[in-house]
């Protein structure tokens, strides 16, 4: 009897120990640049073993610190402690938004799994299954933890995260902002090319008034009302027989006064047949 209950003892406490003899701990880092994902594998056991793990096509940088054996993307280590890295580049999808999609399978009977996800800078989390344990951040990037426990061998954990870059709206952002400073400058300039402008023609208006009146100073009575007819007019000039009626003058003493204005060079005469036309020379 009593050696009965000393085998019972004795196997209850192997089994106890079994997890420690054989408990096995996985870290993996997932890091996202762009639309790669640099996968750093870590695998703490109490025992030296060998896993076999399937490597994903077109996979690059491969790095490890322990003695292995690739064969057709079927990666062999022997060791304790297991430590590697590879560059992934199918693990993500993009479009609009960008798709991580990640099986991860235990190659040998797991007790934990540790699984941290950090994204890219410029990126934020959207939706992500299953949910993490925990999302934080370090300054510049956001990382998301899980931790999965019991994985039998060859049990396998699909991951599927969903995220966006915000950097290509905040480029939009600047694009419009230079587009509505571009249109301000635009409409600034061209009011203050409207300004100069009508300020030019006041000035040249003003000078025209000055030389007018300059040359009124010199000119006799008659001489004045002929041209200050002309200058009502907007194109600065009339037939000469709208003159003689706008003046009162007559034929003969209009045509004198023309001559002496054309002579002074105040004036410019066109004939036009019998008639000619009077244009006040600027």
């Amino acid at each position: 009897m009593r050696k009965a209950l000393v085998l019972v003892l004795l196997s209850v406490m192997f089994v106890s120990m079994l997890p420690n003899v054989f408990g096995a701990v996985y870290y993996l880092e997932l890091s996202q640049y762009g639309s790669k994902i640099l996968e750093k594998h870590n695998f703490s056991l109490s025992t030296e073993r060998e896993i076999t793990i399937n490597l994903p096509d077109g996979f690059a940088s491969f790095e490890s610190k322990n003695a292995y054996n690739i064969n057709e993307n079927k990666l062999t280590i022997e060791d304790k402690d297991i430590l590697f890295s590879f560059v992934n580049p199918s693990a993500i999808e993009t479009g609009k938004k960008y798709y991580l999609t990640r099986k991860i399978e235990a190659p040998i009977e797991v007790d934990v799994l540790k699984l941290m996800l950090a994204l890219d800078e410029g990126f934020v989390f959207r939706e992500a299954y299953p949910a993490p344990d925990k999302i934080e951040s370090d300054g510049q990037r956001i990382i998301m933890r899980w931790e999965f426990k019991n994985l039998q061998k060859s049990e396998s954990m699909p991951i599927f995260v969903i995220s966006e870059s915000v950097k290509a709206s905040s480029l939009w952002w600047v694009i419009i902002i230079l587009v509505l400073i571009s249109l301000i400058i635009w409409l600034w300039l061209r009011k203050q090319k409207k300004t100069i402008v009508k300020v030019k023609a006041k000035v040249k208006e003003k000078r025209g008034k000055a030389k007018a009146e300059k040359v009124e100073e010199f000119l006799l009575e008659n001489e004045k009302k002929v041209v200050q007819e002309l200058e009502k007019e907007p194109r600065k000039e009339l037939w000469q027989k709208q003159i003689q009626l706008r003046t009162g003058l007559s034929k003969v003493k209009l045509s004198r006064i023309l001559k002496n204005l054309e002579a002074r060079g105040l004036i410019k005469k066109i004939n036009f047949g019998k008639t000619n036309k009077i244009s006040l020379k600027k």
